[in-house]
This record gives structure tokens, C-alpha cells and sequence, in this order.
């Protein structure tokens, strides 16, 4: 099998593995398809056939390794909801949030919020850990705990706004 029969094989091994993060619908969807070939491409270039291990395995472990860390870069990347409280949202925005309007917001928002949410929330503000980590410390899949942190983050945002 030439090279580049490997990597046609495994494209719908990337796909899947990207709709099981984040479904089709979702913006992510397509970088995480983007990552995961990349990582894909990597394992069949390193890919020993008298290895043991099938093709398949082999870059299954790359694919979900670069999506993971996509996934885990994009958590940096997107603004924190503890700095987006403090805060203002934009120039227009005449004066930032005082502390105790914010954690008054941030309070009303967590009171709503099952024991395990409320842990997922302090894993990720409090202490910092990367949502896809935190998500399943707390026993979520990492796209639940995405949903979880946009949608407080969206929730505090219109409260301000």
C-alpha cells in the first residue's frame, strides 16, 4: 500500500474521531478535522508495517493527540469568564463591573448548576486546568464542558450588556 492509499484509508478515521469532540454544526469542527489529519498524516509517515500494529491504531492515537491538544490550545485562546467578569467588554463600555456585581452574576448563574457543573467551573476558573482535562476529571466528555464554559460565558454577557 503506497503512502498515499494509507492516509485516503485513514480519512474517515479523522472525521470520526473529530465528530466525536464536537459535532458537525460546531465552528471547531473543521479545525479539529484540520489537526487531526495533520496528525494522521505524521503516523503513516512513521507507520512500521512489521510493527504488530495495524495502520488504523497506529495513527488513532496521533489523530486524537493533536486534537486534544487543539482542543486544549483553543481553552488559552478564548477569553477566560473570570477575566471577562472583571472586566469591560469592550472600549464603549463605560467602566468595568465592580468585584461584588460580578461575583453577584457569577453566584446567580452557579446556583443553577448541578454539583458536578459547579465542580467542572472551579476546575477550569479557580485552578486553571484546560476544559477538555477538567471535563472529564469531573466525568463529562470535553465537548459538554465547552458548552458549559460558552454558555456562562454567554449568560454573563448578556447580564452585563
Amino acid at each position: 500500500m503506497t503512502r498515499d492509499e494509507r492516509i485516503l484509508s485513514c480519512l474517515p478515521l479523522v472525521e470520526k474521531l473529530a465528530t466525536r469532540f464536537v459535532p458537525q454544526s460546531d465552528s471547531l469542527h473543521d479545525d479539529l478535522v484540520s489537526a487531526g489529519t495533520i496528525g494522521m498524516i505524521g503516523a503513516v509517515d512513521s507507520f512500521d508495517e512489521n510493527g504488530g500494529t495495524r495502520l488504523t491504531t497506529w495513527c488513532w492515537y496521533r489523530i486524537r493527540g493533536e486534537m486534544l491538544d487543539l482542543l486544549e490550545k483553543e481553552d488559552r485562546l478564548q477569553t477566560n469568564v473570570s477575566e471577562l467578569i472583571l472586566n469591560p467588554i469592550d472600549d464603549n463600555t463605560p467602566d468595568p463591573l465592580s468585584v461584588a456585581h460580578a461575583t453577584a452574576i457569577f453566584d446567580e448563574l452557579m446556583a443553577d448548576f448541578s454539583e458536578t457543573q459547579r465542580k467542572l467551573v472551579w476546575q477550569v476558573l479557580a485552578c486553571g486546568e484546560p476544559i477538555p482535562s477538567a471535563a472529564r476529571r469531573v466525568g463529562l466528555a470535553p465537548y459538554d464542558g465547552h458548552r458549559l464554559v460558552r454558555f456562562i460565558r454567554q449568560s454573563i454577557e448578556q447580564k452585563i450588556l
